[in-house]
């Protein structure tokens, strides 16, 4: 079956990419791009307001594939376009309160 999902999201990188080896053959990516998204509101001067929109990225890396070069294009405030395949969100409660996490799983980084 055919992927329903396909998200484009483009913008800067918010600090540099981090490397985790799950197991030999396997492992994961993470950084966050960040988005100036415009909004209905303006400024005294007449301008759009734009807001800062963060998005949390995972990559998964397989054997074979090397993510070396992908860390180094992924520095802190480097531009970026991701091409998300699935939206992972979870709910974690701490104390009285709840919180919800949302996580971009990326199928590719261009």
């Amino acid at each position: 079956m055919a992927n329903l999902f396909y998200s484009i999201l483009n913008g800067n990188v918010t600090a540099d990419a981090t490397f985790k080896k799950i197991a030999d053959d396997k492992g994961v990516i993470n950084f966050t791009v960040a988005h100036n998204f415009p909004t209905n509101k303006k400024g005294d001067d007449g301008k759009t307001i734009y807001e800062p929109q963060f998005y949390p990225c995972t990559k998964w890396v397989n054997s074979g594939e090397e993510p070396t070069s992908l860390l180094d294009n992924l520095k802190k405030g480097s531009k970026v376009i991701v091409e998300v395949q699935k939206i992972e969100i979870s709910t974690s409660k701490v104390e009285d309160k709840t919180y919800t996490n949302i996580n971009f799983i990326l199928s590719n980084i261009v």
